[in-house]
């Protein structure tokens, strides 16, 4: 797998709403479409308010993205996901991907265990 950078302030110990998700792309003429549709999410992420950080992996071989993302509050996690650039997204791909997704509450960050969950979804 390959992991960018985190983006953002998801610093170890901080409180906030955690978000994960495991995206499977249908086939690999699909790939470029996606990966570039979620790389202009990635390159815009500063916009969002109440964003803390983000951090995206892909395995390329296996047509599958991971995300974990740290949010101040469910409502900013909402505001990312009603936001126009998300949902021209998610329309214009909805037909290549299958996602899955889990959100949950801490009082203090672990990207470990954020990346577990992130990666359990693999499976479910």
């Amino acid at each position: 797998m390959i992991r960018t950078a985190w983006r953002g302030d998801a610093a170890r110990g901080r409180p906030g709403v955690v978000s994960v998700t495991c995206t499977h792309v249908r086939g690999y003429l699909d790939l470029p479409a996606v990966l570039l549709a979620g790389a202009g999410l990635l390159r815009h992420w500063q916009e969002h308010e109440g964003g803390c950080g983000v951090q995206v992996g892909v395995d390329l071989r296996r047509r599958i993205s991971w995300t974990v993302s740290l949010w101040d509050s469910d409502r900013a996690l909402h505001r990312f996901l009603a936001s126009p650039r998300h949902r021209q997204v998610v329309t214009a791909h909805r037909a290549r991907v299958n996602v899955r997704a889990e959100t949950y509450t801490t009082d203090a960050f672990d990207p470990t265990a954020a990346w577990a969950a992130a990666l359990r979804l693999e499976g479910s």
